[in-house]
């Protein structure tokens, strides 16, 4: 993706709404494409709240000890509580169809 195509993808989420063009251009350059493959995870309760997530194509589903909280697709963030806290993840991150994911880490964002 081109930084231009990470700004219009970053923009979309709500989130980040007020941000002005010349941070998202700049949070769009940090930001790293995450392959996502069905059946994987992405991250588990356990692990350490290190970035946010933004599918750009695919689905993902947000689980706690087995019970689903939400799925998330095209536009949508997840794992947001890496920006504020950097505690473990507390939920479980699988992708269940196969797409794109950006990952904006937290020493980046800031």
């Amino acid at each position: 993706m081109t930084p231009v195509e990470r700004v219009l993808v970053l923009q979309g989420v709500d989130l980040l709404k007020d941000v002005g063009p010349r941070h998202l251009l700049a949070l769009a350059e940090a930001a790293r494409e995450v392959e996502i493959l069905s059946g994987d995870t992405i991250y588990r309760e356990e692990d350490a709240a290190d970035a946010l997530y933004i599918a750009v194509e695919g689905r993902v589903r947000l689980s706690v000890d087995g019970r689903v909280l939400s799925e998330v697709g095209k536009g949508e963030a997840f794992g947001s509580w890496a920006l504020v806290d950097d505690s473990s993840r507390g939920q479980r991150a699988e992708c269940i169809e196969s797409g794109v994911a950006l990952a904006l880490d937290r020493d980046a964002f800031y």
